[in-house]
């Protein structure tokens, strides 16, 4: 399908968390005008509490991809209980400015517009809340502070 789209001149992009073997995907990247990668939480004990699985294979993921793919993403889901916090956006700043080709962050703050669907499947559902307008804008201006572009595709 993205080989017919690239063909066709049509543009493509894809969303991803980054938790896939390489090998399985790594010629579809070449394709793709723009990647969308998630990093939920820079420290792997918390990433895996809070989704199941460590960040290790994401990471390695998303420094291959921007050495491949010249517009990569990165996004960051912030969350105030979670990763909305100084300590976690510099981690993630230093791994994008000393091992990837990643091109922009685009923070993105929580909301609860899934909770419904959780709910309806009877999946536990987190206390979790938006970060404050403030907090927002100060990790928004650590990101700027290491030269990497803050985008808003909203």
């Amino acid at each position: 399908f993205v080989t017919a789209c690239s063909r066709l001149g049509i543009n493509t992009a894809v969303e991803t968390s980054g938790y896939f073997d390489w090998e399985q995907v790594e010629d579809i990247f070449e394709l793709l005008d723009c990647v969308f990668i998630d990093i939920k939480h820079m420290d792997d004990v918390r990433h895996r509490e809070m989704t199941g699985v460590g960040n290790e294979k994401i990471l390695e993921n998303i420094a291959r991809i921007s050495r491949v793919h010249p517009y990569t993403i990165v996004r960051v889901p912030l969350i105030s209980e979670v990763n909305a916090n100084e300590q976690n956006i510099h981690m993630m700043c230093q791994f994008i400015t000393s091992d990837t080709g990643v091109k922009g962050v685009e923070i993105l703050p929580y909301h609860d517009f899934g909770e419904s669907k959780y709910r309806a499947v009877g999946a536990q559902v987190g206390k979790f809340t938006t970060p404050e307008a403030a907090t927002i804008n100060n990790l928004k201006k650590i990101i700027a502070n290491y030269n990497i572009p803050v985008v808003d595709f909203k």
